[in-house]
């Protein structure tokens, strides 16, 4: 038979119990960070991104390649219809002028397809990398106390300024990594650089442009 102190005992050992558990529930703190993320930048700056990026430029530079050559060929053609407009025979002057016609809408077409093959490739980079950062992001927000994530690479997102303590992209960047099955690839650009995007291909004419990338949203003064 238990004694009147042993069930005393027993029930202040239950009501330190139900305390501590308290006091451990009290301890976790609530969301109450609004922060910001340039999402697609963090997507191609994890390693697995870089090395996606890697393999679509592969696939797409080649291709680059042939279009600048084709583009050179026209400039060309147009070159020697401007210098030979004046010696050159009418029938001459026609049937070059047909052969620049012919090629301009052929370069047209393939860039279209180029452009359109691109897009596509990058898309499925992209939606290959997401549902994974979508775990990280969650976990990361959940740990540093995020109860609103915005995107700033967004251009409709209405953020107008923000702390660089408010951006968790170099810091969702890290976990990604260090959380990753996949084998360490070179290391590439920082978070903040800009996101690396397919090579445009040169236009139909004139010289042809530095391949470009957008930028991810910066802060506003």
């Amino acid at each position: 038979m238990k004694t009147k102190a042993g069930k005393n005992t027993q029930f202040a050992l239950m009501l330190l119990s139900l305390a501590s558990a308290g006091i451990a529930t009290a301890q976790a703190p609530a969301p109450t960070k609004f922060c910001v993320l340039q999402a697609e930048a963090a997507l191609v700056s994890t390693k697995d991104g870089q090395a996606a990026v890697a393999e679509l430029q592969k696939i797409l530079d080649p291709k680059k390649a042939d279009l600048e050559k084709k583009q050179s060929a026209i400039k060309e053609k147009q070159d020697q219809l401007a210098k030979g407009g004046n010696t050159m025979s009418q029938t001459a002057k026609d049937n070059l002028t047909r052969d620049i016609d012919t090629m301009n809408k052929t370069f047209t077409r393939e860039v279209e397809d180029y452009n359109a093959e691109a897009e596509n490739q990058q898309r499925k980079v992209m939606d290959q990398l997401s549902s994974r950062m979508k775990q990280v992001l969650d976990l990361y927000a959940k740990d540093h106390g995020c109860m609103v994530v915005f995107n700033i690479a967004d251009q409709n997102t209405p953020i107008v300024y923000f702390s660089d303590t408010a951006d968790i992209t170099a810091g969702v960047v890290d976990m990604y990594d260090k959380t990753s099955a996949s084998p360490a690839k070179p290391a590439g650009a920082k978070p903040t650089s800009t996101t690396p995007s397919p090579t445009k291909p040169p236009a139909a004419t004139g010289a042809t442009p530095a391949p470009t990338t957008p930028s991810p949203a910066k802060k506003q003064p």
